[in-house]
């Protein structure tokens, strides 16, 4: 058994993709899945960590300072990839991480990982 992080810009509840379909083939061999969806704005409140009636499955959102489509300049990128980041080592320091993960990343704008 095996922990993967699986980073995406979709949320879990919309239509199926391909990255979907890789969790769920990934839960069927019983390995643990940290799903990452699709990042809140910085200010937006709530609840950033779900668990699903999947034991194995935990939904994860993280903050995201500019919305990728408004990042025209580099330094928004690098502002944006700042935020990014502290937020995932928030996640990953909680129990997340351990010598097995393996990391799958589907999100087109996280360079830095």
């Amino acid at each position: 058994m095996a922990r993967f992080v699986i980073f995406t810009n979709t949320n879990w509840s919309e239509a199926p993709r391909i990255r979907h379909q890789l969790t769920r083939l990934l839960l069927k061999k019983e390995h643990v899945i940290s799903f990452f969806e699709k990042p809140r704005f910085l200010f937006r409140t709530g609840a950033l960590d779900f668990i699903t009636s999947e034991s194995d499955l935990l939904l994860v959102q993280i903050k995201q300072l500019i919305n990728h489509q408004l990042r025209v300049i580099p330094i928004f990128h690098w502002l944006n990839s700042v935020i990014v980041k502290y937020y995932i080592r928030k996640r990953l320091k909680r129990g997340l991480h351990d010598s097995k993960t393996v990391i799958i990343n589907f999100a087109y704008d996280y360079f830095f990982l």
